[in-house]
């Protein structure tokens, strides 16, 4: 799956969602729900401009971030990154939430994102335009909704 605007990514949300509301079978094959998974995304927009303060990354893992930005942008990412212990409560909600709410969170976030003019440095990969914001949360909805499977019958 792949999306070129932070617009796609909510139209799948949309769809995941209603899906669910309607009964049919949505889920994910990874350790967070739809609605875990949503609000996650909806944090890491919130994060990266800065609405949220996170502690400070890791001098490593700031260093190797921005060395990876642009492997990052153009390619995706990869399952199985750890988040350091001490920002993991923060970018995960550590209890169910419902998708509907967390639907909502991410919309807001992405209208946030999209009404802002400049971008503050990312705290992960610094200094970035907003339409690298834009790729990065395109490519980060990619890899986490690609854990959700929905049974179309």
């Amino acid at each position: 799956m792949t999306f070129n605007t932070l617009n796609d990514a909510l139209d799948f949300a949309k769809g995941a969602v209603e899906r669910q509301k309607a009964g049919r079978s949505v889920h994910t094959t990874g350790s967070y729900s739809l609605g875990q998974i949503i609000e996650h995304l909806a944090r890491s927009i919130e994060i990266g401009l800065g609405r949220v303060e996170a502690p400070p990354a890791p001098w490593l893992v700031r260093f190797l971030s921005r060395l990876m930005k642009n492997r990052f942008l153009k390619n995706g990412m990869k399952p199985g990154f750890k988040l350091p212990k001490a920002t993991q409560d923060l970018f995960w909600p550590t209890s169910e939430v419902d998708s509907v709410l967390a639907l909502d969170h991410y919309e807001a976030a992405v209208s946030e994102l999209m009404s802002t003019e400049k971008p503050v440095a990312h705290p992960y990969f610094g200094d970035m335009s907003l339409q690298e914001h834009v790729a990065l949360h395109c490519r980060h909805a990619e890899l986490h909704f690609s854990f959700v499977v929905i049974d179309e019958t």
